[in-house]
């Protein structure tokens, strides 16, 4: 607590990672978060996406994937149909690599900017 007449300023707060604000009050630009890192996020605090120490979960069941691109399950399996979703099947269980999640939403994002429909920036 300061003293009565203690006129320091206060600390700095730290960087927001997407608010474009510095601790120190400028103003700096910043690329907003893209769908995917939104999606894997938003995924991310709902079941952890660790599977043993630090690993990164690869596959991902298709109620996964549903959850992550925000689809239901037969867009889902009509994306796998046509080819534009990627999967792998072991045993009878079908899984879709992340890799094929992240190709996926960078098809989505090329579409649109090619729409003219991006994000400003």
């Amino acid at each position: 607590m300061r003293a009565v007449g203690d006129h320091r300023t206060a600390t700095s707060r730290p960087r927001d990672e997407h608010s474009g604000q510095q601790g120190d009050g400028r103003l700096r630009l910043v690329r907003p978060p893209s769908l995917l890192e939104r999606s894997m996020k938003a995924h991310a605090r709902q079941r952890p996406e660790t599977v043993g120490a630090g690993e990164k979960k690869e596959l991902y069941r298709v109620s996964d994937a549903m959850e992550i691109l925000s689809l239901g399950r037969s867009v889902i399996y009509e994306l796998l149909r046509s080819g534009r979703l990627r999967s792998v099947r072991e045993g009878r269980t079908r899984l879709i690599p992340a890799s094929a999640i992240r190709d996926y939403v960078t098809l989505l994002e090329r579409e649109a900017d090619a729409d003219g429909l991006g994000a400003a920036s």
